[in-house]
């Protein structure tokens, strides 16, 4: 009985260390990303746009609804890897067809490819200077 005890408080506290490495990781890298330098493009692909729609077309249940779209400079993100960042702001209409404000997004690009695009975290992409993204708002299904 007492062996069953110590096996199930050593699974528990694995998955409990886990976890909180998990979570621990992803602060990391909201936390050491920085905006505040503008870098050359040089490590992203010439289409770097071309990849942000496409991902726009599957991250969003209604990519044709999207207006006031604005895209950032490349950013250099300092922490493990190569990473470069491309802030997003746009507002696109829910799941209910109501728009839902002005949201900002993240898309990282590591070793020149499109890895995932995110929530912006709060103040992420306060440096950011933005220009208007007409190709988001042209998107079709």
């Amino acid at each position: 009985m007492s062996r069953i005890v110590a096996w199930s408080v050593l699974v528990l506290a694995l998955c409990g260390c886990s976890a909180q490495h998990a979570q621990t990781d992803a602060e990391n890298l909201a936390l050491t990303i920085d905006v505040s330098t503008v870098e050359a493009a040089s490590a992203l692909p010439a289409n770097y746009k071309a990849d942000i729609l496409a991902i726009l077309r599957v991250y969003l249940r209604d990519p044709t609804s999207i207006r006031g779209a604005e895209v950032s400079g490349i950013m250099h993100a300092k922490g493990r890897g190569r990473r470069e960042l491309v802030c997003l702001r746009f507002d696109a209409r829910t799941g209910s067809g109501e728009y839902s404000g002005l949201s900002e997004r993240v898309a990282i690009f590591a070793n020149g490819r499109l890895e995932q695009m995110v929530e912006a975290p709060p103040k992420q992409c306060g440096n950011a200077v933005y220009e208007p993204f007409p190709e988001a708002e042209r998107l079709t299904r």
